[in-house]
């Protein structure tokens, strides 16, 4: 776990919103957003997951889009956003249910 994560792990933590699933061995230690009792695992995503990342946003609605974005994007304007994307400078993160499938 970088040094980020952890930061903002222990920021959450102090707020109340984060836990770690230590009763489940496929989620223990796994830093987890708590919604009134409800644990959804928290996971970094790797380069290999790109091209899901694209998948689904372009899957979003225009509404969707500009909540996202700002402004609704086009397929060619979220194909580079994606290539942009540099996963050895920044972390990314996923939310995932308790199975660690990816939530829609």
């Amino acid at each position: 776990m970088n040094k980020w994560m952890a930061w903002l792990i222990k920021q959450l933590k102090s707020m109340g919103r984060v836990s770690a699933d230590e009763h489940n061995t496929r989620t223990a230690g796994v830093p987890s957003l708590n919604d009134q009792s409800r644990t959804v695992p928290i996971r970094e995503i790797q380069p290999s997951h790109a091209t899901k990342i694209l998948k689904h946003l372009k899957a979003l609605r225009a509404e969707d889009r500009y909540l996202r974005f700002g402004y609704a994007a086009t397929d060619q304007q979220i194909d580079a956003y994606v290539l942009s994307l540099d996963f050895e400078r920044d972390s990314l993160f996923g939310i995932y249910n308790r199975r660690l499938r990816r939530l829609p």
